[in-house]
């Protein structure tokens, strides 16, 4: 139980300081099919032991608490989905009254995080590689094949567009993917690189 601690108060302040660098902050899990799905709130409310791998049921419930946490001082929590860009989690924003200063928001969703999600985050991203949503990935690699920018097709997520890419065509893929995820995902608040 006190390794478990000391690693949730580790993780905390690791991702509590990036975790609200924009309203627009993001988590990230893995897809189970095509197209990234709101997420839910959890039926159970439970946390995998210091032993047991992180699932998406227990990252689901850990943003159900991280919104629960944070709807007590009138700050929203919305989930856009997940992200299909590396399946490491929903991507997250934070909505307030007009009366709640921008200060305030993020100080409540930097509190709410580091005691429900940010250990949870952490140990997902550990523990699951990041992967693009393979029809994401096949639509950037055809993106990319017509822009004369070398690939292999082996690509399965962003490290790996990143390290085929030749740095003088960087604008290409990040084109290329904004593009397709785009389409294939409107209204999804795409984060990449």
């Amino acid at each position: 139980m006190r390794s478990r601690t000391w690693a949730a108060l580790a993780a905390a302040l690791l991702w509590g300081s990036t975790a609200c660098a924009t309203a627009m902050g993001a988590g990230r899990p893995v897809l189970t099919d095509d197209s990234p799905q709101p997420s839910e709130a959890a039926s159970v409310h439970s946390e995998p032991t210091s032993s047991a791998a992180v699932t998406r049921e227990h990252y689901e419930d850990a943003v159900h608490r991280t919104k629960d946490c944070m709807a007590k001082s009138s700050v929203e929590l919305v989930s856009y989905g997940w992200d299909p860009i590396d399946q490491q989690g929903p991507i997250l924003g934070y909505k307030a009254a007009k009366k709640v200063p921008e200060n305030e928001v993020f100080e409540v969703a930097r509190k709410c995080r580091a005691k429900h999600l940010n250990a949870v985050e952490a140990r997902f991203s550990a523990n699951n590689k990041a992967l693009m949503v393979p029809k994401l990935m096949a639509a950037v690699q055809r993106c990319l094949d017509g822009k004369g920018v070398p690939v292999t097709g082996r690509e399965k997520n962003s490290s790996d567009l990143l390290a085929v890419v030749p740095k003088d065509q960087l604008m290409d893929l990040l084109d290329c993917v904004h593009q397709n995820a785009n389409s294939l995902y409107p209204g999804l608040p795409i984060e990449f690189p």
